[in-house]
């Protein structure tokens, strides 16, 4: 957390549930590391709720006549070959599709769209911190408006070996996107009997616009209202929770 935000953390109960759940996966693999780690993870998340898994790797099309081993079957061979190849070593079970575009951002759209997915895994930036996660330019692409939810695996998650989803964290604003994350949150969380937790954030800044009328506040009297907007949030939080289908 930064010295401008609170953090007001609620720890959920997870219980038996007929909520809506994640039963079919697609895996964005490109053949790098962080292509691996999303589909371990994404393997290990379909091996616990008995999702449908596919891994989706992306070739472009070449626009001009080129030598054979760079021609569109050569390139197809070879990515399917790259993608059942992480299939065996992390994701058994797993189909895998190959797709063309130059842009791999719009042909992981189209993989979600025509196989139906609910989940979409990817992984992180190559300049993330290992074992921590960063987006990059293609993951920024599909933010904002999307057909599915979308995880982003850890950098380096598949060198530590078995991966084992012990505490799955989601954040909750009060607004309907984040009631519909903490839904699939849960219901993840039981197919997976894992500690669900829900983290809300308050930035406890002075707003720019307002600094000049709050001048002749006490600072307490501005803490005050941070507080209150973390309990309301928290409060907001648990009935959410609570809502969820069971």
């Amino acid at each position: 957390m930064t010295s401008g935000e609170q953090a007001a953390r609620t720890a959920t109960p997870v219980a038996p549930s007929r909520a809506p759940t994640v039963s079919r996966i697609a895996a964005g693999v490109d053949g790098r590391e962080e292509g691996r780690d999303a589909a371990l993870l994404a393997g290990r998340i379909a091996a616990l709720t008995g999702a449908d898994l596919i891994l989706a790797g992306v070739h472009p099309d070449p626009m001009i006549v080129l030598p054979a081993e760079f021609s569109w079957s050569a390139l197809r061979k070879r990515t399917e070959s790259m993608l059942r190849e992480i299939r065996d070593a992390d994701a058994p079970g797993a189909r895998v599709v190959a797709e063309t575009d130059f842009s791999v951002a719009r042909a992981l759209h189209r993989v979600v769209l025509e196989h139906n997915r609910d989940l979409l895994v990817v992984g992180s930036c190559r300049e993330a911190a290992d074992g921590h996660v960063r987006l990059g330019n293609r993951t920024r692409q599909l933010l904002g408006q999307f057909d599915c939810a979308i995880a982003v695996a850890p950098r380096g998650l598949h060198a530590r070996g078995a991966v084992e989803l012990r505490r799955i964290g989601v954040g909750f604003d009060a607004e309907p996107e984040s009631a519909a994350a903490l839904t699939l949150a849960g219901s993840l969380a039981r197919r997976c009997d894992s500690e669900l937790v829900v983290r809300c954030v308050v930035d406890d800044r002075v707003p720019v616009l307002l600094r000049g009328a709050l001048n002749g506040l006490i600072a307490t009297e501005w803490h005050d209202v941070v507080l209150e907007r973390r309990q309301a949030l928290s409060e907001q939080a648990g009935a959410a929770s609570r809502r969820c289908p069971t």
